[in-house]
């Protein structure tokens, strides 16, 4: 995968679809889409509801939007990506998506993969999510039912602030990409605890965790961090893992919902992975 990856974009550089860009990803995204993709027709019922009420409106929030779909190499697989995968909402879609991306060539992919007469309505946020993150949020009504995916590459991608910003909308559900064997493999890096830091909120997990083995005791630490922003309670804030093909744990998906019935949905679809296995976490 990595000879056809732009390490700067994380694009494919031989493969394209439709002359537009594609993501170059692993095979375990599509375990980390399933999850997205159960969560979001699951809630379609509470979203019918919620709309019926003629109040707040559906928002969906995708700070690394990528290009909208993805391409498997090893597989040989074209895949949507998150932004497609919430256009496509079953039973009551989203009245707005609100799109960031740092590359230009991705938000224009967007556009285009996004233009369908009658679908939600689309804002596309071209820059950096921690910088243009009072942007995206002047995009979200201000009492929408909605959610928000947060798919950094790394820990260096996403300031803890920008979450805590999302966090002040009272109807805000997170699902957050944690890089677990991102930090692991830049730990011992020069400067590396002050990126930790910007993507914790917090200095408190250095006590903990001391060498890269320790990084998986930074989990604890990210939950009381989303408990302080109004999540829940520490047992509902919930984490799943993600692992590659040699077993090895890629990354954490922290769930986090202000609702009880979003933590209730959650917890029952992670309960059966993309391949069927049961009670998995």
């Amino acid at each position: 995968m990595a000879e056809c990856r732009d390490r700067t974009t994380g694009n494919c550089t031989r493969e394209r679809e439709d002359h537009l860009p594609v993501q170059c990803v692993g095979e375990w995204a599509k375990e980390k889409h399933d999850f997205i993709r159960r969560y979001i027709e699951a809630t379609g019922g509470p979203r019918k509801k919620y709309a019926s009420k003629g109040s707040g409106g559906l928002c969906y929030v995708d700070l690394f939007a990528g290009p909208g779909r993805a391409y498997i190499a090893k597989t040989n697989e074209f895949i949507d990506g998150t932004p497609l995968i919430a256009a496509a909402a079953p039973l009551q879609p989203y009245s707005t998506l609100v799109l960031c991306d740092l590359v230009d060539e991705n938000i224009e992919a967007l556009r285009v993969r996004l233009a369908r007469p009658g679908g939600a309505g689309a804002h596309f946020v071209p820059g950096d999510c921690n910088a243009m993150i009072d942007v995206i949020a002047s995009h979200i009504p201000k009492h929408a039912l909605s959610l928000a995916v947060v798919d950094p590459f790394g820990a260096s991608a996403l300031d803890f602030a920008t979450l805590r910003r999302l966090a002040q909308f009272a109807r805000m559900d997170l699902i957050v990409h944690f890089p677990t064997m991102g930090i692991k493999r830049n730990f011992a890096k020069p400067d590396y605890d002050k990126t930790i830091d910007r993507f914790m909120g917090t200095d408190t997990w250095r006590t903990d965790v001391r060498e890269p083995d320790q990084v998986v005791r930074l989990i604890p630490h990210m939950k009381r961090q989303l408990v302080a922003l109004g999540y829940a309670k520490d047992d509902e804030v919930r984490e799943i893992e993600v692992r590659n093909d040699q077993r090895g744990v890629l990354y954490h998906l922290f769930f986090a919902s202000k609702s009880p019935l979003g933590n209730k949905i959650w917890k029952s679809i992670t309960k059966t992975s993309a391949t069927g296995q049961r009670e998995m976490f």
